[in-house]
């Protein structure tokens, strides 16, 4: 545990910023969300907010959006809670993302050269496939959200590692291990850990009591399970591999 405690804990997926999405809706609620966090281990988070979703949660890169994250660090700081934030989004699948990425309009994981982009659960492999080799064809790498979600994965989880194959990064959910998004999905996780085929765990937090930001629940579950060196590589050592690219 000192190894972890020591060095932190990062997350890369969070429905933190107030107000943008179904995640935290006010500063309140992201601020106790941070504790949270802290209170866990968690010391690097990368805020996603909702992208791309066309009617609903569109979150545009915009001064609005970049306005609320600035609020929400200057709160931290007022605050002296122990929270890097960095700046990313979820970005929802649509046939014209390279385009949007290459606008500007949608946000990559801190400046690097990764998004985190999520699908329809019951989006045909296929065409998942199609935008995943678009992206990397443009010098986009995409950081797949919640695969163990995905219908096609649950059916086959050699899919996720032919996208890995392709150079993605697969980022399961915490909540998914302990049967949060149901039976399936919970035996559809357990799988792809002990076939190998994760690279980096988030949160995909949304609020203060269910799906919260607690990370040291699955790294100790990692640890126990899986030993200590995989637990620090999928919490630790590949999410700061990702931080550390630059465009």
């Amino acid at each position: 545990m000192a190894f972890v405690w020591n060095h932190k804990l990062i997350d890369l997926h969070a429905h933190i910023l107030p107000g943008l999405d179904d995640g935290a809706q006010t500063m309140a609620d992201s601020i106790e969300m941070a504790k949270i966090a802290v209170q866990s281990g968690v010391r690097i988070l990368v805020v996603t907010p909702h992208a791309n979703q066309r009617g609903r949660f569109e979150n545009y890169a915009t001064p609005y959006m970049e306005q609320v994250f600035e609020d929400f660090c200057q709160e931290l700081r007022r605050q002296n809670i122990p929270l890097r934030l960095l700046q990313g989004m979820e970005i929802y699948a649509s046939g014209d993302v390279v385009e949007l990425i290459r606008r500007r309009m949608l946000c990559p994981m801190a400046g690097t050269d990764h998004y985190l982009i999520e699908f329809p659960f019951s989006c045909p492999a296929e065409d998942i496939r199609y935008l995943l080799h678009d992206m990397l064809a443009n010098g986009y790498i995409p950081i797949v959200a919640h695969p163990e979600r995905y219908v096609c994965v649950q059916e086959d989880p050699e899919e996720l590692q032919r996208w890995r194959q392709m150079g993605c990064v697969a980022q399961l959910n915490r909540g998914s291990v302990y049967g949060q998004f149901g039976s399936r999905c919970a035996g559809a996780a357990e799988t792809l850990i002990r076939l190998g085929y994760v690279d980096v765990f988030g949160s995909d937090c949304h609020g203060v009591r269910h799906r919260t930001p607690e990370m040291h629940s699955i790294y100790h579950y990692l640890k126990k399970h899986y030993g200590e060196p995989k637990a620090c590589q999928l919490l630790l050592e590949n999410p700061l591999k990702i931080l550390r690219r630059k465009q």
